[in-house]
């Protein structure tokens, strides 16, 4: 399995785009964690970190850009954001948030 990393920022909103094989059934957003319990190889999709930014840019820092979890193995991918302490950090699989 291999989640790749990406960064965009569009309309005051900033994600970086996590690709790999994990379910959303199997993830527990936890705010800038995301945790990912015993994923197997079929489970593959997009996962984006999304940020609300409201009076200052945010910027993700460490960004991982390639992770690798074993299949069935508990994983974790964190966003690492510096900004404003009122950002919002929220994720997104295949274009749709994950609730908590």
């Amino acid at each position: 399995m291999i989640c790749m990393i990406r960064e965009s920022e569009q309309n005051g909103t900033k994600q970086s785009t996590s690709t790999g094989a994990i379910a959303v059934s199997r993830v527990k957003p936890l705010s800038a964690r995301l945790l990912f319990i015993k994923p197997i190889v079929e489970d593959s999709g997009t996962y984006k970190c999304v940020v609300n930014v409201s009076n200052e840019a945010a910027e993700f820092i460490d960004v991982e850009l390639e992770q690798h979890p074993e299949e069935g193995e508990d994983a974790e991918i964190v966003c690492r954001v510096r900004g404003d302490p009122s950002l919002e950090i929220f994720w997104q699989f295949e274009g749709k948030t994950i609730l908590e």
